[in-house]
């Protein structure tokens, strides 16, 4: 009996990889449910589109430091029509330039700038003036943060300027240097730098006992559609603090601090509880009936569409069961669209205690794996089979998964897709799947 089993499988995995070649791209059938399409003496395949329910949920947080130097840091505050406002915090070390560094006693500081690269990215109205306000923290910065924590700053502005984000060149200290914005920050800062005692200049663990850091916070905005998040470089040699100063001598004279990939940073993001967002996303959380017709997904610890399949123990009853093929396919509502259209997502799912862990089909190649939006049919597809086939043979347990916008942890993007069971039935989520059964003696 075992020895039939094993034999069979063996055929039907030659099968399945003859099969994945060929239906690999195959669009989902409505048609196709529970439809045997081959047979033989030692197993039957049939092709199925298994039911699928859906809810959007509301993120509690999500990890926001320990980026790469590559990887930009947004900050501002935005008021998106349909998803109600989104604010971007930044708390931020930095560190000495050179160790060591000599004051004369006769050091005056002149003036204080902190300059914070722009990366070329700014998410929403460019137009629409922005206030930025910096503090001082008053906690280290140390491990990883996630982007509900708020940290401990001191109440006085260091520093405070409004502004409307330009990617036009600037001249700075005579010359024409790539775009910045440059906030001028009190000059008591400065004074505390260039009076400090020399054990606090001797390496940059030692200079944060001396400044542990500034918080960059934006003024809310309160115009529906006005406001942006605006990405800056940390690591660049554009972003910094620069005192600059003289001595009884001496004019002209700069020390700056710099942003260096070992020293902390994270990002603060709040959505304030969706207050401000339109009823029709406000009244879609953790409700199915809603979940029927549209899901609402929203990066920066914002929105995911949980999604549930149905109908796996059914077919897991029918005896041993080898995957093919599996795609799982959802369709965006071209209607929502606002400042710009995600192109890559990405699905996870959801272990048995709550948190969350790569589907293994995602280990294998973008173009197997899938989650690129196709602009010309307006789908987002992902091929699950490897997670099929896991979940019949009872080594993933099947708790859900989760629909994201790609980068979502530092990238601002927003999507409306058609849900489970919407009033155009073409435009309903849909895993298709073709699978073989062993057939028993």
């Amino acid at each position: 009996m075992l020895k039939n089993i094993f034999s069979s499988l063996l055929k039907i995995t030659g099968f399945c990889l003859l099969l994945s070649f060929v239906t690999t791209g195959c669009k989902p059938d409505d048609n196709g449910i529970g439809i045997e399409i081959i047979n033989s003496d030692n197993f039957a395949t049939y092709r199925d589109t298994l039911y699928v329910t859906a809810v959007t949920t509301v993120q509690d947080s999500t990890s926001s430091s320990g980026f790469s130097d590559n990887e930009t840091h947004p900050i501002g505050c935005m008021f998106d029509p349909l998803f109600g406002k989104t604010s971007s915090s930044l708390a931020v070390t930095f560190g000495l330039t050179s160790e060591n560094p000599e004051f004369a006693s006769t050091a005056a500081v002149d003036s204080v700038v902190l300059s914070l690269a722009y990366s070329g990215n700014i998410y929403g109205d460019k137009l629409c003036p922005q206030t930025f306000r910096v503090y001082e923290l008053t906690e280290k910065l140390d491990g990883t943060y996630f982007s509900n924590y708020r940290c401990s700053h001191s109440p006085v502005e260091l520093g405070c300027r409004t502004f409307m984000p330009s990617l036009d060149s600037v001249y700075v200290d005579g010359g024409l240097i790539a775009p910045v914005l440059r906030i001028k920050l009190d000059n008591s800062l400065g004074d505390r730098i260039i009076t400090a005692d020399s054990s606090y200049l001797a390496s940059d663990t030692a200079f944060i006992d001396l400044l542990n850091g500034i918080y960059i916070a934006p003024d809310e905005v309160n115009t529906p559609g006005s406001g942006a998040l605006v990405h800056f470089y940390l690591e660049d040699d554009l972003t910094f603090i620069k005192v600059y100063y003289h001595n009884d001598t001496t004019g002209g004279l700069s020390y700056r601090l710099n942003v260096t990939e070992d020293l902390a940073r994270y990002l603060e993001y709040d959505h304030f509880g969706y207050q401000d967002a339109s009823p029709e996303v406000r009244t879609a959380f953790n409700d199915t009936a809603r979940g029927e017709e549209k899901l609402y997904v929203q990066s920066l610890s914002g929105l995911f569409a949980k999604i549930n399949i149905e109908g796996i123990d059914s077919i897991a009853a029918k005896g041993t069961i080898a995957v093919s093929n599996a795609v799982l396919s959802f369709h965006v509502d071209p209607s929502s669209y606002y400042i710009s259209m995600p192109t890559e997502y990405e699905i996870v799912r959801i272990k048995s205690d709550g948190t969350t862990a790569a589907v293994p089909d995602a280990y294998l190649s973008t173009a197997y794996y899938g989650g690129t939006y196709n602009s010309e049919t307006g789908i987002v597809s992902f091929r699950v089979s490897s997670l099929m086939q896991e979940y019949f043979y009872g080594t993933i347990e099947n708790c859900g998964l989760y629909l994201v916008v790609k980068y979502a942890s530092y990238s601002p993007a927003r999507v409306v897709l058609y849900g489970s069971n919407p009033s155009d039935p073409t435009k309903r989520i849909m895993l298709d799947m073709t699978y073989s059964v062993v057939l028993q003696d």
